[in-house]
C-alpha cells in the first residue's frame, strides 16, 4: 500500500515586462509492505490445488515480512523574467524520512538558476545574426539522497534463533541515531544555442557535483555480532562535460529527418573518509583520492609453465603460487570515461520511426 499526496498553490502575474509566479506545497507518502507466504505438496489432484487439500504442508523459514517507510515535504518556488530575457528561479524543499535518527530527520534543499538570451539584445542581433538563439544559464543546488534501508537508523533485534527447542533472539542491526541525509552541492554552467532558424541547435554544459555525509554500509567485525553498518561515511566529488546537439537534416510539411547526438563525461572521486581508512567491499574498494567502488583486484602473472597452476605477484613483485600472498591493487574505476547516445528520427506524413543507439566507455 502506497499512499502519496501531493498539494501544491500557484500564483501568476505581469506587470509591464516583468512576469512572475510564486508556488508553495506540501507533499506527503507512506509506504507499507506486508508478505507471507506457506507451500504444500502432495495433493490429491492437479485439478485440487487449495492448501488444506495437501499431504504436508510447510513454511519457510521466513514465512511473513513487514516494512515500511514516510516522508513529509514542504516546497516553495518564484520565477521571474524580466522582457523574457533575463531570468531568475529561486526553489527551496524542506524534505523528513523516517529512515533517519530521530534528530537528523529533516534537511533542507535550496536551489537557484539565472539565465540571460542575450540573442535577444540589439547589440548581438546586429554583431551575429547567424545566431538566432543564444542563452548562457548557470545554478546552484542541494539535492539529498535517503536510498538507504528503511530502518538503517535503529537497533534491531531478530527471532526464531532458536536453540534445543528453546526460543531465542540475537541482535541484526546496531544503532545509529547520527544517521542524517546525504546531501549533494550541484554548480553547472552551461550554453544553448540555435541556427539557421534554430534547425541547428544544442547544448554545452560543465558541472561540479560535490556530495557531503556520504552513506555506506560500512562492513564492520563479526564481533558486533553484525557485518553491516550504515554510516555517513565520507564526502565525493563528481565533475564533468555534458554536449548535447540536433539537427532537422530534412524538414517540410510531409518529410521530416532529425538527427540527435549527446556524450557526457564523468570524473568521480573520493575526497574524504572518517578516519581516512580503506573500506573493502568483496572486489571493490573506497579510498581517498580514487573513484568510489574501483575495481580491487590480485595482481595476476599467469601460469606457471612446469605444473600448469597459476601464479599470482606478492606486495613486493615477486611470483607467488600461493594465493593468500598475492598482492591486490586498484585495477580500475566502475564509471565510464564517457557515455553518450544517437538518435534518428525520420517521419513521413503521420508515421513516425525512431531509430537510438547509446553506448560507454570505460577504462
Amino acid at each position: 500500500m502506497n499512499y502519496n499526496i501531493n498539494s501544491t498553490l500557484q500564483y501568476t502575474d505581469q506587470f509591464e515586462a516583468h512576469k512572475y509566479s510564486v508556488l508553495g506545497g506540501f507533499s506527503i507518502q507512506r509506504s507499507e509492505n506486508t508478505f507471507f507466504s506457506a507451500s504444500g505438496r502432495g495433493f490429491p489432484s492437479d485439478l485440487v490445488k487449495t492448501l488444506n487439500s495437501a499431504g504436508t504442508t510447510t513454511s519457510p523459514a521466513n514465512p511473513g515480512t513487514g516494512t515500511s517507510f514516510a516522508f513529509l515535504g514542504y516546497l516553495a518556488r518564484a520565477n521571474y523574467s524580466y522582457l523574457d530575457r533575463y531570468l531568475l528561479t529561486l526553489t527551496g524543499r524542506i524534505d523528513g524520512s523516517s529512515r533517519f535518527g530521530a534528530d537528523h530527520r529533516y534537511g533542507f534543499f535550496p536551489s537557484a538558476s539565472a539565465g540571460w538570451i542575450i540573442s535577444d539584445e540589439d547589440f548581438f542581433k546586429s554583431n551575429v545574426p547567424v545566431i538566432e538563439y543564444f542563452k548562457i544559464r548557470g545554478s546552484y543546488g542541494v539535492t539529498g539522497n535517503a536510498e538507504i534501508g528503511n530502518f538503517s537508523a535503529l537497533g534491531l533485534v531478530g527471532f526464531g534463533f532458536n536453540y534445543n527447542d528453546l526460543p531465542g533472539a540475537a541482535i541484526t542491526q546496531l544503532a545509529n541515531p547520527d544517521l542524517r541525509w546525504e546531501k549533494t552541492i550541484q554548480y553547472e554552467g552551461a550554453l544553448d544555442f540555435g541556427i539557421l532558424d534554430s534547425r541547428i541547435r544544442g547544448s554545452i554544459g560543465y558541472y561540479v557535483k560535490n556530495t557531503t555525509d556520504l552513506l555506506l554500509d560500512v562492513p564492520v567485525s563479526r564481533v558486533n555480532g553484525v557485518t553491516i553498518f550504515t554510516q555517513n561515511i565520507g564526502e565525493m566529488e563528481n565533475t564533468g562535460l555534458e554536449v548535447e546537439l540536433t539537427a532537422d537534416i530534412l524538414y517540410d510539411s510531409e518529410f521530416k529527418l532529425t538527427v540527435s547526438a549527446n556524450i557526457s563525461t564523468i570524473s568521480n572521486k573520493v575526497t574524504k573518509l572518517v578516519g581516512g581508512q580503506d573500506l573493502i567491499f568483496g572486489r571493490n574498494i573506497v579510498r581517498e583520492g580514487e573513484p568510489l567502488g574501483s575495481f580491487y583486484l590480485v595482481r595476476y602473472n599467469g601460469v606457471d609453465a612446469t605444473n600448469g597452476n597459476a601464479t599470482w605477484l606478492d606486495v613486493n613483485g615477486n611470483v607467488t603460487s600461493a594465493y593468500s600472498l598475492a598482492n591486490r591493487v586498484i585495477a580500475g574505476s566502475p564509471f565510464p570515461d564517457y557515455f553518450g547516445g544517437f538518435t534518428t528520427s525520420f517521419a513521413y506524413g503521420p508515421l513516425t520511426q525512431i531509430f537510438s543507439f547509446s553506448s560507454a566507455k570505460a577504462i
